[in-house]
């Protein structure tokens, strides 16, 4: 298996997303060197869930720094947690809620 540059991974072009925004004067960020690393399910034009894609952009983190060596951070470790997703109905105001 061929080992991937760190500056062809998910992870660097989302730092260098991150660096822009943070750094840079500009008012907007270009991420279309981003989504070229994206599945295809998330490089669509149409509307998608927020939770999932964080979900989806953590686990692709966790692989991209398992993956290089010049890396210990533990993408578990600094996101660990749960998230609870509530429903109301704005007619009665019943609720259900789900944790994952």
């Amino acid at each position: 298996r061929k080992q991937m540059r760190w500056s062809d991974s998910i992870a660097a072009n989302l730092q260098r997303v991150f660096m822009y925004l943070q750094y840079s004067e500009r008012d907007d960020v270009d991420p279309s060197d981003l989504r070229k690393f994206l599945a295809a399910e998330w490089r669509t034009p149409r509307q998608q869930d927020s939770a999932e894609f964080c979900s989806y952009l953590l686990d692709q983190l966790a692989e991209a720094l398992k993956s290089s060596r010049e890396s210990s951070l533990d993408i578990e470790e600094l996101f660990e947690g749960k998230t609870d997703n509530v429903t109301r109905c704005t007619g009665c105001g019943n609720e259900t809620s789900r944790s994952d």
